[in-house]
This record gives structure tokens, sequence and C-alpha cells, in this order.
């Protein structure tokens, strides 16, 4: 079958990443911020919530009642989002040029892309605290983690898989290289799935 279109949400600027939990949809929607969707009825979802504070969102991640975004002016956001209508920052770290971040548990993994892999301990949503600056990371493009992997692309096609038994000490494991920039990557079902003209497929079994 082919896939087709049964719904669409008009925002007038692009949408660099987006994250579903429980029939919402939550939009890294850059020059307006961080836009709330409600998606039960996909033939037409509808705009619930907004939080712009002059940053251009690139990247979303859901924790628990916890949105946490990140944007070039502002670095990583922390907003509450127990009134979806209303989500309201209360923490933040302020970082240049994060390139992406994963959330993991209490843990961001996220690239800087003059510094590399930064990892910060969100336990305390107020008081986000950076724990790890991992050397060799420089160039970092994206992120990805599948279990205790994490896989690190970068610009010139290279990607590097890291041991993250113990978060806060990644562990390097192998390299292996891409065709060209690592912009984006998704792991699932032992595949890595690597943006580039298209998609890389790659057996990380």
């Amino acid at each position: 079958k082919k896939p087709r279109r049964v719904g669409r949400l008009k925002l007038g600027t692009p949408s660099f990443s987006v994250k579903v939990v429980d029939q919402k949809a939550y939009l890294a929607a850059t020059d307006i911020g961080l836009v709330i969707a409600d998606v039960s009825n996909p033939k037409n979802p509808t705009i619930i919530g907004q939080f712009h504070d002059g940053g251009e969102v690139r990247r979303v991640g859901i924790i628990d009642r916890y949105c946490i975004t990140s944007d070039f002016e502002n670095g990583l956001n922390i907003l509450d989002i127990s009134d979806i209508s209303k989500p309201v920052k209360i923490g933040n770290l302020k970082y240049d040029r994060i390139r992406g971040f994963i959330a993991s548990n209490n843990l961001v993994f996220l690239v800087d892309i003059g510094k590399g892999l930064r990892v910060v301990d969100i336990s305390d949503k107020t008081n986000p605290e950076e724990v790890t600056l991992l050397d060799g990371t420089q160039g970092a493009a994206s992120v990805e983690i599948d279990g205790n992997r994490l896989f690190l692309g970068f610009f010139d096609g290279l990607i590097k898989i890291f041991d993250i038994s113990n978060p806060r000490a990644p562990v390097l494991l192998t390299k292996t290289e891409s065709l060209g920039e690592v912009l984006g990557m998704v792991a699932a079902d032992n595949y890595l799935f690597i943006n580039y003209k298209g998609v890389l497929i790659k057996d990380i079994s």
C-alpha cells in the first residue's frame, strides 16, 4: 500500500523535530518555538499549547511531565507541561550552537558543534548540571541511543559507537563510516538508519 496524507497542520515555518506521546505531538517549530498539537484525530490536528522565548527551537524531547527543548540562542530548556496549554520554563543551561540531543531517564546527551558530546543531569529540573564533556567528540553533528549504546555521527561521515552502561563515562567501542555527513540517525531492530541523501541503513547487531 502507498502511504497517503490523512491530515495536516500548517505552521508557516519549518519543524526540525517532533515527538508524539499520548496522542500529543510536540514540534520544534524553529522561530515560533515549541508547538503542542492534539493528534487524537489525525485528520484534524489542532494546536493546544505553545512556548516561545525568542530562540529558534531545533530539537524536542519528553520525560514524564517535562518537555526538553534546545535552540542556538538559549541552549537547553526544561519546560513543565503539567498544564499542556501553558508550558512553563523551569530550568536552563546556556549553550551556544547545540546541534541536537537525546533524553534518556534523567540524563540529556547533547551535541555541541564546537565542543562535542555533553552529558547533562536533569534530576533536578530547576537546576540542570553538566556532568561530562567527552574528549575526542568535537565536530559531532547527531546523536542516537539504542539500549546501552550511543551513536555519535560527524560531519565528515564518521560514526563513533560508545558503551554507556555508565552514562556519565561513555567508553568508545568502535568506529564506522558513512558516505557523507551524518546529520541524523535512528536506531531500531539492530539497524541504524542514517539521514544522507535519502536513508542509509547499517547493521548494528
